[in-house]
């Protein structure tokens, strides 16, 4: 992937490849680019979203999480669009897409809770592996996979 973004795209920095978060957001005028799985973000979403089994893919279930999604975004520095916001109330689409709609809400509160430092970015500073080979997803904690695994026989 390094490789890859190098010849295609030079003018795209690479996180953690090219530096920490803090220095290649510091007045780059250049994307930077990161991994993310917008399952690690869940937590924030309060107790509802850690009692009992719940599936992304059921409306009726991504409902339920629609009150800790709005208490989060409330800490953050968000201004909701009057058309996402009322998908989200709804708990969106009530089709396949519903399930990605979440996610993508959810990764983009990621992602600006992280660049905000609501959420630490997560890279451990110990492996220089993660650095040279590997990559980090953006927020993920550092410990390892923790609470935030897939359940036994995966999917969500």
């Amino acid at each position: 992937m390094i490789a890859a973004a190098r010849h295609a795209k030079p003018g795209i920095l690479l996180w953690p490849f090219d530096g920490t978060l803090f220095d290649l957001l510091q007045g780059q005028a250049q994307p930077v680019v990161a991994e993310t799985y917008p399952r690690e973000y869940y937590r924030h979403l309060g107790p509802a979203a850690d009692r009992g089994r719940w599936s992304k893919r059921r409306r009726a279930d991504r409902l339920r999480q629609v009150s800790g999604l709005f208490s989060w975004a409330r800490s953050l520095p968000v201004e909701w669009d009057a058309g996402i916001r009322q998908r989200v109330e709804s708990g969106f689409a009530d089709d396949r897409n519903g399930e990605d709609e979440f996610d993508a809400v959810i990764g983009l509160l990621g992602m600006i809770a992280v660049v905000t430092g609501s959420i630490d970015d997560g890279m451990p500073s110990d492996d220089p592996a993660v650095i040279s080979t590997e990559g980090w997803i953006l927020g993920r904690a550092g410990g390892g996979p923790g609470p935030l695994s897939p359940p036994a026989g995966g999917g969500f």
